[in-house]
């Protein structure tokens, strides 16, 4: 049994009904680990920053036409003990290479439920928050109307190509074997606690030099195309695995595939304020 579809069972079982989604009542929280206090909080009214429009670019302050409901299902992970509340990228792969927990954290990335790998209960602690940031980047990122573009979209159909959670399984083992102040690269707008595909200006500018003229185009704009191949590896070695179905595909789960009950559950609450329909 698939844990990542056992934890889409349980948010569908417990989003806020349409009523209580545009109230002002305080967001839900949802439990996983009662005694660690670990778990996920709904940002209901598209209050999370999922929703948000992009602040530069050609979309700047738009929401694009195909994600008229982006960030509805947005969460904020809940750390619980282990880290007062909150917990970046960066803090979960540093604990995940101290403990020495690659091996688990692929297991977590399969589907495995954490309570199935350890006695030891930080380790549980930790690999229960991994599950959790992999699950959100399986809701929140994706081809979806509530959700952003990923490098790693989920083909419909063939649900075990890629999964948007290969961002997060990928970047750990580029951290265990690159070191993690390594890791191609580092947001810095978020204090250096989120990866990012996008380089600093200067080192993107010298790849584009490169793939200029390479491609003999007067411009060029960054995309995940360009992402360095030594890097790029780490995420091409999760391809195609047959123990990790991404969850918003074709994939069957309990006799009904879990990306229709998001898709009808969706269908029940409004669009994002930013979506102006055209």
């Amino acid at each position: 049994m698939n844990y990542f579809f056992q934890l889409a069972d349980l948010f569908l079982n417990n989003f806020p009904s349409p009523e209580e989604f545009s109230s002002e009542t305080p967001n839900s929280k949802i439990l996983i680990n009662e005694q660690s206090n670990i778990g996920f909080t709904f940002k209901k009214n598209y209050s999370g920053d999922m929703a948000n429009p992009p602040k530069t670019g050609p979309s700047a302050g738009k929401i694009p036409k195909s994600k008229p409901k982006k960030g509805l299902f947005d969460i904020q992970i809940n750390s619980g003990h282990l880290t007062d509340g909150l917990i970046s990228h960066r803090e979960c792969f540093e604990m995940i290479i101290k403990r020495d927990l690659i091996k688990p954290a692929l297991s977590i990335w399969k589907g495995k439920n954490p309570n199935n790998l350890t006695d030891n209960q930080n380790d549980n602690n930790i690999l229960t928050i991994l599950s959790l940031l992999m699950f959100e980047q399986e809701i929140n990122w994706g081809g979806e109307p509530w959700q952003s573009g990923s490098n790693f979209n989920p083909r419909i159909n063939s649900p075990y190509f890629c999964r948007p959670r290969d961002m997060i399984m990928g970047y750990i083992l580029q951290a265990k074997e690159l070191g993690i102040d390594n890791v191609k690269w580092w947001l810095k707008i978020s204090g250096n606690g989120t990866p990012t595909f996008t380089p600093p200006r200067d080192v993107m500018e010298q790849i584009l030099i490169k793939e200029r003229v390479k491609k003999n185009k007067e411009k060029l704009r960054w995309n995940y195309e360009f992402y360095p191949d030594e890097y790029k590896s780490f995420f091409i070695f999760l391809q195609n695995d047959q123990e990790a179905p991404a969850i918003m595909t074709s994939f069957t789960y309990d006799e009904k595939k879990t990306v229709f009950k998001f898709r009808e559950l969706a269908k029940k609450y409004p669009d994002n304020p930013y979506y102006i329909e055209s």
